[in-house]
């Protein structure tokens, strides 16, 4: 995602206001590190703060398979644990001898979406497949994470990890990556985003999502399932049954390639109120992955719909809109 505005941020100088870029780093597909850099012009340049949340490391000194020492002392765990921030190791991280990251339960720490609720509030929603997406709030001052500090459950039952934060969904590395949450003023919702499936041209990737009147959750679809969260019991496409599929691999009459594998998408709404899907696909004539914006209809029941055809700000013509009424498949 790109730069978020914090009029908040405390420089050393004393003086207010950053631009904040949350990026990740990773060195395998389950240790990573989502961090973020500050800066007072959107373009640049950009200063790192700190690391905010780690993911891969062991308690005990191993490897992984690496040259490297991943025991979590190399990460920002024992000051988090010393200022009482965080409230000791939890074995939940770990398998019974401390030396392989548990990625059944904690996140990848990939992936951040910084967004703003209804009370100017910053929060962050990260993750990808292995222990699912997890929600933490972001302290505007420094554009760091405030941790929950101890584990808990939330009212409906998902997990409150004293490092991670709250998961929305997932587990037990079900598919699931690249979140992304809107607050929408008009409909008082909150829009969770998630991509499923494999990013590779064969792999399904497909975007879902589901809503919530708090940024916490629980987020649910349209059928009113809450966004699941799997046990070690759930079958490898028990995810597949939850959220509303906005889209995924389809051809429709009048165009001369289909769309393959869109996916991380994140969302939007202009200054006129429209809604707009900005996301990565292939095409069955290409490979590569392609930038795409679509406009999005909010219908009568507050839920964004992806119109098929890419935005290029022009009316369709009259025999369009009828071509596209009387032909356009269900896309389920």
């Amino acid at each position: 995602m790109g730069p978020r505005c914090s009029p908040d941020y405390e420089w050393s100088d004393g003086s207010k206001g950053a631009y904040l870029y949350y990026f990740a780093n990773s060195s395998t597909w389950r240790r990573s590190v989502t961090s973020v850099a500050a800066s007072k012009s959107i373009k640049g340049p950009y200063t790192n703060v700190k690391p905010i949340v780690y993911s891969g490391f062991t308690k005990n000194d191993a490897t992984d398979g690496s040259d490297r020492n991943i025991k979590y002392t190399k990460t920002n765990l024992p000051k988090l644990i010393k200022e009482g921030k965080v409230s000791g190791w939890s074995n939940k991280w770990n398998n019974a001898t401390g030396t392989e990251w548990n990625h059944l339960y904690a996140p990848n720490a990939i992936d951040p979406c910084v967004f703003n609720d209804a009370h100017g509030k910053m929060w962050m929603v990260y993750g990808s497949w292995s222990g699912g997406i997890f929600l933490l709030k972001i302290n505007p001052k420094t554009g760091t994470a405030i941790y929950p500090k101890k584990d808990g459950k939330t009212k409906d039952g998902r997990i409150i990890d004293r490092y991670f934060g709250i998961k929305l969904l997932g587990g037990y590395h079900q598919s699931g990556e690249g979140p992304y949450i809107m607050y929408d003023k008009a409909t008082k919702y909150y829009y969770l985003f998630v991509t499923y499936g494999g990013l590779d041209y064969q792999g399904g990737y497909n975007m879902r999502m589901w809503r919530s009147k708090s940024p916490e959750g629980p987020y649910v679809d349209a059928k009113g399932q809450d966004a699941p969260s799997y046990t070690e019991n759930s079958d490898d496409k028990a995810n597949t049954k939850y959220g509303i599929k906005i889209s995924g691999n389809y051809k429709l009459p009048g165009m001369d390639t289909s769309y393959k594998s869109g996916g991380h998408n994140s969302f939007m709404k202009n200054n006129d109120g429209k809604y707009f899907l900005v996301y990565h696909t292939r095409f069955s004539y290409d490979n590569n992955y392609q930038l795409r914006v679509h406009e999005m209809m909010m219908n009568k029941d507050a839920w964004p719909v992806n119109l098929p055809f890419a935005y290029t700000a022009k009316k369709p013509s009259a025999l369009l809109k009828v071509r596209f009424l009387v032909n356009t498949p269900s896309i389920t």
